[in-house]
């Protein structure tokens, strides 16, 4: 694994075989048979100095290319401590000694600054000269420019963007990862009081950043301040049973080397602050953005505000990640997608009506988490490649938060760490032996998450790739993984199976395609309800009404994870009618595995030589 700012010197480049060559034919050809053996002075061939020189270009622009993404690994890195915490587990060994325990800038200013950043960034990047960097210093230039080029075209549209959503806001994820903070030694922990005490600061910050969004307009609706608030309930609580009390306890007992003592010194620092900094913070906020309701003007999709339509389409790309230049070409392609799975359903149907009446009765096996994980690794081995041993652990969300959480998530580990993976299950005790759990693991195990991150770590990336978030592959490559595991050994009918498997497709492909009607063409509730009618029996409004909150609250949530999943069926597909034999599922795997997060636009340019790698003419 690479160190953060050890720059190695580059690799050293042969000599020009041609020029050798080309001087040895002329000696042999101009030597006389009789003549005696020429001195070793007399066949000496001196250097090309042109190719000496092109050969010190190189060296230099790749050293130059390493220091660019260095300093923006450096930047990222350090620009909040939860950010640095779960990237690095050693910041030391990356050259990175000194940094702050805040949560970052999350003011309007702050987020205007950090888009000049990235202009410079990009600026800079148009400097490199691509033919004298290595193979991965192209993929990687490719990389930060289409995702600099994505997120600078949302300019001007900062107070857009809000931190506050009810399912993936701040204030749901950040006390889930803040109960993750991993403590590895005592300094951890006065970091981590630090950070958290810094809690009621930060939440002013993305108040007023609020505030600011209402004054210019752009403030959501009552609705979703009413979920907003809701979802900030759990945290607001005796600070003896909150969350971050309970998980603070239970991180200390895992160091061993902490006396009774300090244990309980850090227990009573941690209830302080969590009394007069955490809980005071989420009751401000609740209290401020109560404050705001009646302050929104617009109760439809995002293309309601007067901007929403650009802004949408920048959330679109900068998701997913997708080829598709345009959001109706992206909608057709979905459309077309979501037919097939409904053809494919077709025909299972008309083949064996009964699977109908038995579909509640199917049950996939192993049941038990730990046993399915272990089960789909095994699986896997056909048709993808081996990663490096690591561990798993399976922890499961506390039920007070049951309501406002993903129903899984897997914690990426640090990048100096990657052997130690953990993914939370949101499943009550009754629902543990339930159809979704098999094939929920697969999108957060194996093949998933955990394995594409294991996978990609340990090809050793530039530090900076590890840091840009491409929810599109990631997410994508989830729902693919999914989908595989519907087709495995896994102990139902395979009819049924493969049914439920189109129908899970469908189902998701429907929700992105009313994302993107409601979000960029403007659909009313009276058009969903007409649209869900068509593919559904909705007997009254209230699953109208909860799908037109969700994607009025929560816009591009579903094109996330539909379209970078699309897009790698349709990979896939153009592999296996380009190769028709010669396709190899696992080295298709490998392909996508070893280019890693990025956009689609760039995976799909590097598609046409691999597919000449696989023997196509």
């Amino acid at each position: 694994m690479k160190r953060f700012l050890f720059f190695a010197p580059g690799k050293t480049a042969a000599l020009a075989l041609s020029a050798v060559i080309a001087a040895a034919s002329f000696l042999t050809g101009c030597s006389p048979a009789d003549s005696a053996p020429p001195s070793a002075a007399e066949t000496e061939v001196p250097p090309d100095p042109g190719y000496e020189q092109y050969q010190e270009r190189e060296l230099q622009e790749q050293s130059r290319f390493e220091e660019l993404t260095s300093q923006l690994f450096y930047d990222t890195v350090t620009s909040s401590l939860l950010t640095l915490h779960f990237t690095l587990a050693d910041p030391a060994s990356y050259g990175i000694q000194d940094y702050s325990c805040t949560y970052g800038d999350a003011t309007l200013s702050g987020i205007q600054k950090n888009l000049m950043d990235m202009k410079a960034a990009r600026t800079e990047l148009n400097s490199f000269n691509p033919s004298l960097l290595t193979e991965d210093q192209r993929l990687t230039l490719d990389i930060l420019k289409a995702y600099l080029d994505t997120e600078l075209s949302a300019e001007g549209l900062e107070l857009y963007a809000t931190p506050f959503m009810p399912y993936t806001g701040i204030q749901a994820e950040l006390p889930v990862l803040l109960a993750e903070y991993t403590f590895r030694s005592r300094q951890d922990i006065t970091d981590y009081l630090t950070l958290l005490a810094e809690t009621d600061e930060y939440f002013d910050q993305l108040l007023a950043f609020e505030e600011e969004r209402s004054q210019a307009g752009l403030f959501c609706s009552d609705s979703a301040v009413d979920h907003i608030v809701e979802s900030c309930q759990p945290y607001m609580i005796d600070p003896q049973y909150h969350i971050l009390h309970t998980s603070f306890v239970s991180r200390l007992d895992d160091m061993p080397d902490l006396t009774d003592e300090e244990k309980e010194g850090y227990i009573q620092q941690n209830l302080s602050i969590l009394a007069e900094n955490v809980i005071p913070a989420y009751e401000n906020l609740a209290e401020g953005l109560t404050s705001l309701k009646g302050t929104g003007l617009y109760e439809g999709g995002l293309c309601s505000y007067p901007e929403g339509k650009d802004y949408y389409e920048y959330l679109v790309h900068s998701y997913s990640g997708t080829s598709y230049s345009s959001i109706a070409d992206l909608k057709n392609a979905i459309e077309q997608s979501v037919n097939d799975d409904i053809a494919g359903m077709s025909l299972i149907i008309q083949s064996r009506p009964e699977l109908l009446d038995e579909l509640d009765d199917i049950s996939f096996s192993p049941t038990d988490p730990s046993e399915i994980l272990q089960f789909l690794r095994q699986e896997i081995q056909k048709e993808f490649p081996d990663i490096p041993e690591h561990t798993c652990s399976i922890k499961y969300v506390d039920p007070e938060l049951s309501d406002i959480l993903s129903p899984a998530m897997y914690l990426t580990p640090p990048l100096d760490q990657c052997g130690s993976n953990t993914i939370y299950l949101n499943l009550d005790d009754d629902q543990s032996l339930s159809q979704s759990l098999f094939t929920t693991l697969a999108h957060e195990g194996y093949p998933g998450h955990l394995y594409q991150n294991v996978y990609f770590i340990n090809t050793d990336p530039d530090p900076i790739r590890l840091l840009l978030s491409f929810n599109g592959y990631s997410e994508g490559w989830g729902l693919y993984s999914e989908r595989l595991s519907y087709l495995f050994d896994n102990g139902a009918d395979p009819d049924a199976s493969r049914l439920f498997m189109h129908n899970f497709s469908a189902s998701i492909g429907l929700n992105a395609v009313l994302d993107l009607n409601i979000n960029y063409f403007g659909w009313t509730k009276e058009q969903v309800y007409d649209y869900l009618s068509s593919y559904y029996d909705v007997e009254n409004s209230d699953i109208t009404d909860s799908i037109f909150s969700l994607l009025t609250e929560n816009p591009g949530y579903y094109v996330k994870y539909y379209a970078g999943y699309m897009e790698i069926l349709e990979l896939r597909e153009l592999a296996e009618t380009s190769l028709g034999d010669q396709f190899d599922p696992k080295e298709f795997h490998a392909f996508l595995l070893n280019i890693g997060p990025a956009p689609f636009s760039v995976i799909r340019s590097r598609m046409e030589a691999w597919l000449l790698t696989q023997g196509l003419n």
